[in-house]
């Protein structure tokens, strides 16, 4: 009699179809990591990393550092020639040695345009290759361009960019800002594609809930993982007599395909409501 019970319960409530992400409660993720290229990933390596590290130099000019492109990132050889903004003393020479940048190529597309070598955020037109050190272009030390130390690209120390001290990252192209964390819990404005529900379980009555009649409407708050299981759940507005433990149960059982960004697949905050109606 009550196993017939219980399955006929089912009949008697209604789960809602609104399974919506959450409002933002996390930081806005980084819009890419350092360097030029747009993406949001810190370099040639295959695994998701930050990418650290920056270059500096100048030529003890007076005048800072003038505008201009930055010469082709290299990671495979040691830098010979650094960059300068000047034009070339010697005309046409017999061999050539283009001036390169101690960073990953990943987080630099090359730059055609008719530019010379120059910081591409200074304002300055007058060619300068600025009052550093180290025969590169800003106010650091080595044959890099920008403040630091070495010969990247920007703040930071011993080549590459991205602050702080060298360290080669991974994950693809990266823009500028500082690189996103693929462990995080997002919201849903912040992935690319949100989490996709494949199948929902509806929850049941309990004797007590259906004894006392109870009505109403249970919301969960929950992560939809990276990994496809439903975690820390919580209650936002809960019912008596189990019926919100009944749902968290039901909430367990969701099936779906994991939200992703860019390409990676991510944890997603979500909301759902389940209804329990008497009939």
């Amino acid at each position: 009699m009550a196993k017939a019970a219980e399955a006929a319960k089912d009949d008697d409530l209604e789960l809602t179809q609104m399974i919506s992400d959450i409002p933002n409660s996390q930081p806005t993720p980084d819009e890419g990591t350092a360097g030029m290229a747009k993406g949001n990933g810190g370099g040639s390596k295959p695994k998701q990393e930050k990418a650290g590290g920056g270059g500096g130099g100048g030529r003890e000019e007076q005048a800072p550092a003038s505008f201009g492109k930055l010469p082709q990132a290299d990671l495979r050889i040691p830098q010979v020639v650094a960059p300068d903004p000047h034009p070339p003393v010697i005309k046409n020479p017999a061999l050539p040695m283009p001036a390169t940048l101690d960073a990953d190529p990943a987080l630099f597309p090359p730059d055609t345009r008719n530019l010379n070598y120059g910081d591409p955020k200074s304002k300055s037109t007058t060619p300068s290759s600025g009052p550093g050190t180290g025969n590169g272009i800003g106010s650091g030390t080595g044959g890099g361009v920008g403040p630091g130390n070495g010969g990247g690209y920007g703040p930071g120390n011993g080549g590459n960019t991205g602050g702080g001290d060298r360290r080669e990252g991974g994950g693809g192209p990266g823009g500028g800002g500082g690189g996103t964390d693929y462990n995080k819990i997002f919201s849903g404005k912040d992935v690319t594609s949100k989490a996709r529900v494949l199948e929902k379980p509806e929850p049941t009555y309990t004797e007590a809930a259906r004894k006392n009649q109870i009505t109403g409407t249970v919301v969960l708050r929950a992560v939809f993982s990276s990994g496809g299981q439903v975690t820390n759940i919580h209650s936002v507005s809960g019912l008596p007599d189990g019926l919100t433990e009944r749902a968290i149960a039901a909430a367990k059982q969701i099936r779906f395909v994991p939200a992703t960004k860019d390409g990676h697949p991510v944890s997603m905050w979500m909301q759902l409501e389940y209804n329990f109606n008497l009939y």
